[in-house]
């Protein structure tokens, strides 16, 4: 069921709202939809469900709470989609080519070939360090779900 509801037993008020495991389901499907998975604690992006039309056709811009609670604005370029994973910003860009750029705060940056991180990067994004900036998976157009 969608419609909000509490469980509630005789002897007391309403303890959950119903709706918490509903939401907390779609975030997970989403993820995985997005391709966004953990093996052996290695972060990894292979977003094979998703479909071209789910990308923006304009400029837009994520928002969203960094590490320190502040509210940021990120521009979003033509054919991206944006997310967060622990609170590091996830652009996902149509290129000709794959791979996953790590942004690092002190300005560095490492290109990963394939879709894992190494467990090193992966580590400081689970445990909220503050050294990633910003990750940017490139998907080519073959990657994505053709839709009728």
């Amino acid at each position: 069921p969608t419609d909000p509801y509490s469980h509630t037993p005789g002897h007391r008020g309403a303890q959950q709202p119903g709706m918490t495991g509903q939401v907390k389901e779609d975030i997970i499907t989403r993820f995985g939809e997005l391709g966004v998975s953990t093996s052996n604690g290695v972060l990894s992006f292979r977003p094979i469900v998703l479909s071209a039309s789910e990308f923006n056709s304009t400029e837009e811009v994520l928002k969203f709470i960094d590490l320190e609670g502040k509210e940021v604005e990120l521009a979003l370029p033509v054919q991206s989609l944006g997310f967060t994973v622990c609170q590091v910003p996830v652009i996902y860009q149509i290129k000709e080519d794959s791979g996953v750029e790590v942004q690092f705060t002190n300005g560095e940056a490492r290109l990963f070939l394939g879709p894992d991180l190494d467990i090193k990067t992966s580590e400081d994004i689970f445990g909220r360090t503050g050294s990633v900036a910003k990750i940017v998976v490139s998907v080519t157009a073959d990657q994505l779900v053709k839709v009728n």
